[in-house]
């Protein structure tokens, strides 16, 4: 035999053997159900063709159908809530606030003249964006906000100390602070 009869047996074996095995797979589904046309069928018995026929279906045999959804209509479908998105602008508007005082022992802080309770709901504006804010807890060291239509928490923290500080309470260079002792003083700039 040449080359080419032999790739032609071959090629002629590999196709036609899924074929012949799918042939099979159809005969086999075919006897389970017999096929003939609904419109034939009387009343009283097109109910028992139809379940006949639901059965015979590959998908009647699947867990989830093709939507992923429980072909069982008893099933109770388990739904995710999804989490709220979560946005910055609400963080920049809490972190935006100036504090001047924080006053832990009576549960409150001072904004300029205006005195904040724990507990408290009051809008917040920032970029032509309202929030309302309910104050959840003011402690010696932070301040803790929710977001009442989101539900979104931010926490406000209250131990920063100004830039060219140390915790220690050195001074690094703190405009217009010089050291004692340093001798010549820096110049005082009066343009600024």
């Amino acid at each position: 035999m040449d080359k080419k009869s032999v790739i032609a047996v071959i090629t002629l074996a590999i196709f036609a053997t899924p074929s012949m095995a799918q042939d099979a797979t159809d005969k086999a589904d075919s006897e389970n159900f017999k096929a003939m046309d609904a419109k034939f069928i009387k009343p009283e018995e097109r109910v028992g063709w139809l379940d006949n026929m639901r059965s015979t279906l590959p998908i009647a045999k699947r867990n989830k159908g093709p939507f992923g959804l429980a072909q069982d209509a008893s099933a109770i479908v388990a739904v995710k809530k999804a989490a709220p998105k979560r946005s910055d602008a609400f963080a920049k508007a809490i972190n935006s606030m100036n504090i001047t005082a924080l006053l832990p022992g009576d549960n409150k802080f001072v904004i300029g003249s205006n005195e904040y309770f724990e507990g408290q709901v009051f809008p917040v504006i920032l970029a032509s964006r309202q929030f309302n804010v309910k104050i959840l807890s003011v402690k010696i060291d932070k301040v803790l906000f929710k977001n009442m239509i989101t539900g979104e928490k931010v926490t406000k923290n209250m131990n920063t100390l100004p830039q060219g500080m140390t915790p220690n309470g050195s001074i690094e260079s703190v405009e217009g602070v010089t050291r004692m002792g340093r001798g010549k003083p820096a110049p005082l700039n009066l343009d600024r």
